[in-house]
């Protein structure tokens, strides 16, 4: 079963998934359109988000680690633990910034100058590739921070 920290590393993210699209149409002022959809980059936005949740909550346990564990003699195989969990946390950071680059480096290079003269064929090769790859991508890193979460 789902830990409370693994909730609260899937339940915010997703709805900034999810939001990010809505808002892009509120500051355009314009109605819905599917290509407001760039998943890839808002799910590593929401990865990164996941991340930074799950540090702050080892932080907390840190901290509060007389409480969590009362016998001195254990408290020191706790805390060789959190760190270990907070190393994780940090290189997970890490690769999820070196892919976001990727990501956007994709984008760059699939997406038509002006998205709005020239939109582009949605079942093209290009955007195939968008989709597919950076989507995937990025909700492998919501998947993999979900999986670091619970061990």
């Amino acid at each position: 079963m789902f830990s409370k920290l693994a909730i609260t590393a899937v339940v915010l993210p997703a709805g900034i998934v999810f939001l990010t699209p809505l808002c892009k149409c509120l500051v355009k002022k314009r109605l819905f359109r599917v290509r407001d959809f760039y998943l890839g980059i808002d799910a590593m936005m929401a990865a990164i988000t996941s991340a930074l949740i799950y540090m702050s909550e080892i932080f907390y346990q840190i901290g509060d680690i007389d409480s969590l564990v009362p016998d001195p003699a254990k408290q020191n195989a706790e805390l060789k633990m959190l760190a270990h969990k907070m190393g994780w946390g940090f290189g997970y950071c890490a690769l999820v910034a070196i892919f976001l680059a990727l990501v956007l480096l994709l984008h760059q290079r699939f997406e038509p100058e002006n998205m709005e003269t020239q939109p582009p064929k949605f079942w093209s090769w290009d955007n195939a590739t968008l989709f597919l790859l950076c989507n995937c991508i990025g909700f492998g890193w919501i998947f993999a921070i979900i999986y670091v979460a619970n061990h």
